[in-house]
């Protein structure tokens, strides 16, 4: 929740911010015509076009993301949010390494162009890394630690005080987060 205002602040971007689901490709495909045909929805047959060209060459996500950067003169950032879902929500082996692949060849070392951000539960980050279309990209990874009980509160009651919104009674945090109290992955629990 604090790492796309944060990017947004440094400086302008493109962001595309997804959740892999069931059908990754499908999603990244929609995120990517979202933001290269600005005002129009993306329909499902371009969307299926779009993913079944990154399933046979992951490679093309690169071209697309820095077409739009250059286009665009802003940096392109592709946030991934939960990324564990590709190895455990049921993608086909082959789908899950086309998108690992994708999202790890997105981004190009020479140039900031085009950045990658994901994250990913710690009690998968194993069975993440086990995946060969990802695991170099992982060297680059920068963990965040689990957040304490202070930070779990803050994580509920923040979005509520940003939108003007109280709640009644505040001690149904305490019960939730005390309740996570030890839990690997609270956060998402929370959610």
């Amino acid at each position: 929740e604090r790492i796309l205002p944060r990017l947004r602040e440094r400086s302008p971007r493109t962001v595309l911010h997804l959740r892999p689901g069931p059908t990754p490709l499908l999603a990244l495909a929609g995120q990517v015509l979202a933001v290269t045909r600005p005002g129009t929805a993306p329909d499902r047959a371009a969307m299926t076009t779009l993913a079944a060209a990154l399933q046979a060459d992951p490679r093309q996500l690169n071209v697309h993301l820095h077409r739009l950067a250059e286009q665009s003169g802003q940096q392109v950032v592709l946030f991934v949010d939960q990324l564990e879902e590709v190895v455990t929500l049921g993608s086909p082996a082959a789908t899950a390494d086309a998108f690992l692949s994708a999202i790890a060849t997105a981004a190009d070392p020479v140039d900031d162009l085009v950045r990658v951000v994901f994250t990913v539960r710690d009690d998968f980050l194993g069975k993440v890394a086990r995946r060969e279309a990802i695991r170099v990209a992982l060297v680059h990874v920068a963990v965040v630690r689990r957040l304490d009980a202070f930070h779990l509160r803050d994580a509920v009651l923040g979005p509520l005080r940003r939108a003007g919104h109280t709640l009644d009674d505040a001690t149904v945090v305490d019960a939730m987060v005390a309740g996570l109290e030890g839990e690997p992955a609270a956060l998402p629990l929370l959610q």
